[in-house]
């Protein structure tokens, strides 16, 4: 086995090695992690399915400004399950390659590469992309026949700020913002941490550490969990950092950070990954059976109104945890053993991903603003709003970003193939 040492700068959760291995983890600058980026892809991708089914589920007739007349109780809960572990996953992928990317560079190179590519996007992007949904709003408050709930509500009392109660949103690119919040955290603590995170993993023993993953991290996620609505929406989108967030995401930041120095954390959990699989769909099962059937705009708009059942909030709580945990191994897992390919086509797409990711909101609500009144089948209308906008974005990527100074943003130079 090989030892780590701490680095000269005196950081405890940064760790080096001392021998020469053909292990991947000690020579990061020689290896991609292939599955590890694939993952992140499809994790933004279904990001976008989850955002195109919002306007079809029961729960959200009355708080989406595109709701359809038309929703469909199946794709609510395909939806909701994804969305309880597909952000996390991105969050834990993203602490990896954020230690990856300080073990091959250090600091500057990390500060310098993080605000390229994360720092950049999130100030260019935001104040577009919120002028265009302003727009699609616009536009379907104008055309649309059928007007949901949110949109004349919107419509009707948007001059007035007091009824509006509206507060700057970072829109879908809490996340950008939520990233940069943590990359500066870590930097923080490899100068100030008072223990080392590396020695303490180092001293668990294989049982110690299942029970750690299994148990103790799905706990850990609860008291974020709580202070969430039903169902949760998971989204620190506001411009001041929200504790909750760290409780939640920072966990499976620190998580991924942890991972890089500790290749074998998720040893012990891979021969159970079907059963983990099996539980999870289970547990948020019973979860889902608790939802409500709908919310309304008043309680969305002022959830400190409204009371919560404390019981019921902690079941919630605690089922939405262990979904989440057990959910995020299972996929770091199959990745693993299924998505190792590096090819043309998966690095096209990993790097067409976030583009896409950026730019799918407006693209989304103006594709079922025009569907408002068709009233045609729920997955007929979801797969054509789906296939509309990866073709948009695949189309845009290729033509405008991939050998531009945009796609040098978010991707890095590259050579035009």
């Amino acid at each position: 086995m090989s030892r780590t040492q701490e680095e000269v700068t005196g950081s405890s959760i940064v760790s080096t090695p001392t021998q020469t291995s053909s292990n991947i983890f000690l020579h990061p600058e020689s290896a991609r992690f292939h599955y590890l980026d694939n993952l992140r892809a499809m994790a933004m991708l279904v990001g976008i399915l989850f955002h195109a089914s919002i306007a079809y589920m029961p729960i959200n007739h009355e708080t989406w400004v595109v709701s359809n007349t038309t929703h469909s109780t199946s794709l609510e809960a395909i939806a909701y399950f994804t969305h309880l572990f597909r952000m996390p996953l991105f969050m834990f992928i993203a602490g990896f390659f954020g230690h990856y990317l300080l073990m091959k560079h250090g600091v500057n190179g990390l500060i310098k590469n993080r605000s390229q590519r994360v720092l950049a996007p999130f100030v260019i992007f935001l104040p577009i992309l919120l002028a265009a949904m302003i727009g699609v709003v616009i536009y379907a408050a104008y055309n649309a026949q059928h007007r949901p709930p949110a949109l004349m509500f919107i419509v009707n009392n948007y001059p007035n700020p007091q009824v509006m109660n509206t507060q700057f949103s970072t829109m879908h690119l809490w996340f950008l913002y939520n990233l940069l919040i943590f990359y500066v955290s870590a930097l923080l603590w490899i100068k100030l941490a008072p223990f080392n995170l590396n020695k303490w993993l180092s001293r668990r023993s294989s049982i110690a550490l299942k029970v750690t993953l299994l148990f103790g991290l799905p706990l850990m996620l609860v008291p974020a969990l709580y202070a969430q609505i039903t169902p949760p929406a998971l989204t620190p989108d506001k411009i001041y950092p929200q504790l909750w967030s760290f409780g939640y995401y920072g966990i499976y930041f620190v998580l991924g950070w942890l991972f890089f120095s500790n290749k074998h954390l998720l040893d012990g959990l891979e021969p159970h990954w079907a059963v983990l699989l099996a539980l999870s769909i289970a547990l948020f099962a019973v979860a889902f059976s608790l939802y409500p059937d709908t919310v309304s705009f008043e309680q969305a708009l002022h959830p400190d109104r409204f009371s919560v059942e404390p019981v019921r909030q902690l079941t919630l709580a605690l089922l939405h945890g262990f979904v989440s945990a057990y959910m995020v191994f299972v996929c770091l897992i199959i990745g693993k053993k299924f998505f190792t390919l590096h090819n043309r086509f998966f690095r096209y797409l990993a790097d067409a991903a976030y583009w896409i990711y950026l730019i799918h909101p407006p693209i989304i609500v103006f594709i079922q603003v025009l569907l408002l009144d068709k009233n045609w089948n729920v997955w007929l209308e979801f797969l054509l709003t789906s296939v509309t906008t990866f073709s948009i974005g695949l189309l845009s990527y290729q033509l405008l970003v991939r050998h531009t100074p945009i796609g040098w943003m978010l991707n890095g130079r590259r050579k035009k193939s």
